[in-house]
């Protein structure tokens, strides 16, 4: 089963450009995992065929949740999804570490264990760290024990049709 997709050049030089510094512009609000813009969603155009050609499935983004702007903090947790099959993708704006981590129990999602204590970074061993770049993305399962740190991201919802 594939859990991680990592993706170079998702935009444009300029698109990347032009979306980092619109960015920078508008006010964050603290939020479950860091600070987001409020109410301003901003999707690629074609996003479920090109989310879907990527992933080599059927894919829809959910337009709610996805398009939003993040600067997140280091917490240790995983992400509500409907089911196994849930991705979550972020571009990244400025340079950002993605860490993936496993508790010491041995679980390293969700589908293992729900009810560990996040909080105590004593319970938990790192199992991986990506570093990525500015335009640089990553594909995720949101049922994985993950933290994400450092600039803004542009964070996606996708499920499965």
């Amino acid at each position: 089963m594939k859990k991680i997709l990592l993706v170079d050049g998702f935009y444009s030089k300029n698109d990347l450009f032009e979306i980092s510094n619109v960015s920078k512009t508008l006010k964050y609000h603290e939020s479950e995992f860091g600070e987001e813009i409020l109410d301003f969603n901003l999707i690629i155009d074609n996003s479920d065929k090109i989310f879907s050609d990527f992933l080599d499935g059927k894919y829809k983004v959910d337009r709610e949740n996805s398009g939003v702007f993040r600067k997140p903090t280091l917490n240790i947790h995983y992400e509500h999804h409907e089911t196994i099959d849930d991705w979550r993708f972020f571009t990244a704006l400025e340079q950002t570490t993605f860490n993936l981590f496993k508790h010491k129990s041995g679980a390293v999602s969700s589908l293992e264990n729900k009810n560990l204590n996040f909080n105590d970074f004593t319970e938990w061993d790192y199992v991986t760290n990506i570093l990525l770049e500015p335009n640089q993305g990553l594909f995720f399962r949101p049922w994985l024990f993950h933290s994400i740190q450092g600039g803004t991201i542009q964070y996606y919802n996708i499920k499965p049709i």
